[in-house]
This record gives structure tokens, sequence and C-alpha cells, in this order.
């Protein structure tokens, strides 16, 4: 086993969440488009969306646009497995874990106030 191994660490939700805070509110370079907020990304407000999907309804926000798009998904897919295990927490598990301020920094302009806006959310949910 390789030294290098046992000195891993995984960051926590804390960590991840100041680190993309961090990301955010600099001024360069630009954030990883991973976290970027979704208004800097894309013209979402001049596009004209026929569907909207959620996480929360993703399975059936799929099956309906499959049904307006006449998709056939009766091929079932392989999907690669990944190089690592994720370790899997809920959302409730991972924000306990996180500092009040930290959240409330999510909802400021220069982080996602307009995506929580843009998408029907609030972080008092």
């Amino acid at each position: 086993e390789d030294e290098e191994d046992d000195d891993f660490q995984f960051i926590t939700p804390e960590e991840m969440v100041r680190f993309v805070l961090d990301s955010l509110s600099s001024l360069s370079p630009p954030p990883n488009p991973h976290w970027q907020p979704v208004w800097q990304l894309c013209p979402v407000c001049s596009l004209n969306f026929t569907v909207y999907a959620k996480v929360e309804n993703m399975k059936e926000d799929a099956q309906y646009f499959k049904l307006l798009a006449n998709i056939d998904d009766d091929k079932k897919r392989k999907i690669g497995k990944p190089n690592s295990e994720p370790i899997i927490v809920g959302p409730h598990e991972f924000w306990n874990q996180v500092e009040t301020k930290y959240i409330n920094m999510l909802a400021e302009p220069f982080a996602y106030k307009y995506d929580l806006e843009l998408f029907g959310y609030s972080i008092e949910e």
C-alpha cells in the first residue's frame, strides 16, 4: 500500500462549501464550471425552455421529457464504474456539518442567490 494513501483524508462538507465560496468570491480565475452558478454559465433567461427538471423529481421529469421528445427508453445503458466509491450522505447529514453562516453565504449575490431564485429554491428549506 502506498504511503500517500495513508495520509489521504476526505474533505468535510463545511470545507467543501468554504472552498466553493472562496472560489466564487474570487475575481480570478473563474470558478470551476462544476459549481459555477448557472446564471453565469449560460443565458438561461433568454432561452425558451419547454421542460424544467429538478433533482427532487428527476425520475418523473426525465420520463416526461422522454415522452415529449418521443424517446424510447426500453434499452438499458451500462455505465462504467467510477474509480472510487463516493461516501453517500443524506442532505440533512451533509448540511448539519456546515456552519449556518456559510449556508447563508451561499444565498449571497456572488454565489447562488440568482440560481436559488431562478429555480425556486430557498436556503430555508
